[in-house]
């Protein structure tokens, strides 16, 4: 029983020998006419008429996996030729579209990472700023009692840089008060220094408030820095602190009696 493969190969062969025989067909002269006339003589033209070869090809024969043939005449395959080219055609159209889609879905994801990307870098940028600038506040402070009637009171105050940098331009603004009154008005005061403070370095103070009094009302400490980071950015810090109870305390000059303090619910911020 013949396979397809086997029929394939065999109708290849008779096609081949068909076309190579064809093309060995050659047309015979058409012999040469003579005009008699009268009084003329018979002339013979010598000349060889050329030879012309002429070549049919076979039309096209498919074959089907069934086994059938089918033959492919001229028109059958301008047809299918248009058939393949609208085919093709539509092919590269929808290509295309497909082309277009992604190149667009492309541009919108690389803008929306550029964004993104953007964004990550300032935002990196931000908490390494934050995280590397300089950061001044209050340490400690107390009040200290004065031991004679010519002796005034006074407070200690201790700033810090609590910063990973240093704080340049440092200015510090220190006041107090001995008051038997509800207080509103904090003037800042008398300005103390202004200088550079490194990195976990401390700076301390002292301010008179006033003489000793037998029975002395609320005392107020309270006061403002101003200083830049190392990226020029300025900043400030105010606080406000009030006597708490009485205590001995350890000064600059020795062992004294004073008060502790609390921090004010108001006045105290910092940017």
């Amino acid at each position: 029983m013949l396979t397809v493969k086997t029929l394939t190969l065999f109708l290849l062969l008779v096609l081949v020998g068909s076309a190579w025989a064809q093309s060995q067909e050659i047309k015979k002269p058409i012999p040469p006419t003579t005009n008699e006339t009268k009084g003329a003589s018979k002339t013979k033209d010598n000349t060889k008429e050329k030879q012309t070869i002429t070549v049919e090809f076979p039309p096209a024969i498919n074959i089907t996996m069934g086994g059938k043939l089918e033959v492919k005449t001229e028109n059958e395959g301008t047809t299918r030729n248009d058939e393949g080219t609208h085919l093709a055609e539509w092919l590269v159209a929808l290509f295309t579209g497909l082309l277009v889609f992604v190149t667009g879905w492309l541009v919108y994801y690389t803008k929306n990472l550029w964004g993104a990307t953007g964004k990550l870098v300032i935002g990196a940028d931000n908490t390494a700023r934050h995280e590397l600038r300089a950061y001044m506040g209050v340490a400690t402070n107390r009040i200290l009692k004065g031991q004679g009637e010519r002796e005034p009171h006074c407070v200690e105050l201790v700033i810090q840089n609590f910063g990973k940098t240093m704080a340049k331009d440092t200015q510090v603004w220190i006041n107090a008060t001995v008051t038997n009154e509800a207080i509103t008005d904090f003037p800042w005061g008398e300005r103390k220094s202004k200088t550079v403070v490194m990195p976990h370095e401390s700076l301390g103070f002292q301010h008179d408030i006033g003489l000793p009094k037998t029975t002395p009302g609320r005392i107020y400490l309270w006061g403002r820095i101003e200083y830049k980071d190392v990226f020029e950015e300025p900043h400030w810090t105010t606080f406000r602190f009030m006597d708490d109870k009485p205590a001995w305390l350890t000064s600059m000059t020795g062992q004294t009696p004073g008060w502790t303090t609390k921090t004010c619910d108001e006045g105290n911020d910092a940017n």
